[in-house]
């Protein structure tokens, strides 16, 4: 019948799961909540703008499902607008970067451990996933295809992240 189907509520999920964990991650910082922003010790706290990345990428999604072109392609932009300033602060060598603007003092302080900046492999991400986003936005076969392709290696980027994080936990 007129039901929802099942991509859409995974889509929807994701995007619900994405979101919350952004707000989150942004909450953390707020209420200086340090479980929330780094959820596993001895790793770097979630950089705040990842997580306002993450919100806006989730909202994109979810809206892209609604079929609302218009703001997906607006708030995919601004994904990728980010990620390619971090980037290009990053190849630069600028210690200054966008990622740096929010909870400035916070950020500086907890900088003794191994530094809050977004990494170099999220802003990847976040600007791969941004362009596909926007790609499916466009409503076209060729786009689509292209917005697949980036979203499998935004994949592959998360699954070398979480492989390396698991495998320096354990010795062998």
């Amino acid at each position: 019948g007129g039901g929802i189907d099942k991509l859409t509520v995974a889509g929807l999920t994701a995007a619900g799961i994405a979101a919350a964990v952004g707000s989150m991650i942004l909450i953390g910082w707020g209420f200086d909540l340090i479980w929330l922003t780094r959820p596993v010790p001895h790793v770097s706290a979630t950089n705040p703008l990842t997580a306002i990345c993450f919100i806006l990428a989730a909202v994109a999604l979810a809206l892209g499902l609604r079929r609302r072109p218009a703001p997906v392609r607006l708030l995919a932009s601004l994904v990728v607008a980010i990620a390619t300033i971090r980037l290009a602060a990053t190849l630069a060598g600028l210690p200054f970067g966008i990622d740096r603007l929010l909870f400035a003092d916070q950020l500086a302080v907890s900088r003794g451990d191994a530094g809050n900046d977004m990494t170099l492999g999220s802003a990847v991400a976040l600007l791969l996933i941004g362009c596909a986003l926007f790609l499916s936005g466009l409503r076209s076969r060729r786009a689509a295809i292209v917005a697949q392709i980036l979203s499998g290696a935004v994949m592959a980027i998360a699954m070398f992240v979480i492989v390396g994080y698991v495998l320096s936990q354990f010795s062998f």
